[in-house]
């Protein structure tokens, strides 16, 4: 009778064995070169300059936020003040605002 040939993961040949021995070194290796990155991007010194970077950009950024924000209409001028007529609005609450704060001098007329 012919004995038949089982498939078995751990061979004893001389190949396996290192071809396993050298899987396992190469996933040591990767585990070991993996821990230590985080170690030195925390000891370069240039991340700090990056700080200061980043605190410029911000700064600047707001600022030319500020002066969309106050200056620029994105084109609606003409929506607002043509057909709201949001300016005369204003200035009419303007002007009631400051006839209530002066009080009213009448001049009382003797009889």
């Amino acid at each position: 009778m012919k004995q038949q040939k089982t498939f078995s993961f751990f061979h004893s040949s001389n190949r396996h064995k290192f071809v396993t021995g050298v899987c396992i070194s190469l996933a040591f290796a990767l585990l070991f070169a993996i821990k230590l990155l985080p170690l030195t991007a925390q000891t370069t010194p240039e991340v700090v300059g990056y700080d200061d970077a980043i605190s410029h950009n911000a700064q600047q950024m707001l600022a030319e936020g500020k002066e969309i924000f106050r200056f620029d209409t994105f084109g609606s001028e003409a929506f607002w003040g043509d057909t709201l007529k949001l300016h005369e609005a204003v200035a009419q609450q303007t002007l009631k605002k400051l006839q209530q704060a002066k009080p009213n001098k009448t001049k009382e007329t003797k009889s």
